[in-house]
């Protein structure tokens, strides 16, 4: 949570924060050396792709983004596709595209 809270949140949560979730088991040193832990594990590769930005870019490049019945279905089928595992295996982007692309 505390790295995808970076990617996703205006104003993410403070580590002090986390530290009070779990009750004070964790110190702040090894909150953030778990961090670490993480992105190197992922070898600092860490892809964010925010559906909810790729729908509103594709829906003003086909000129859908003012019709609020075509974003609103289009978020629906995108969110139902994160509830099944088989999507997984797609590119946001293509989820995206094809939710719209239903949408209208």
């Amino acid at each position: 949570m505390f790295i995808a809270c970076k990617f996703h949140e205006l104003y993410p949560p403070v580590i002090s924060d986390y530290i009070q979730i779990t009750k004070n088991s964790y110190s702040k040193q090894e909150l953030l050396a778990m961090e670490a832990s993480v992105i190197i594990a992922l070898e600092f590769n860490i892809h964010c792709t925010v559906p909810a930005t790729l729908l509103e870019s594709y829906s003003l490049a086909v000129g859908a983004y003012n019709d609020s019945s075509v974003l609103v279905y289009a978020s629906f089928l995108i969110d139902l596709s994160l509830l099944v595992a088989d999507f997984f295996k797609f590119k946001t982007s293509l989820i995206v595209i094809v939710a719209l692309a239903m949408g209208l």
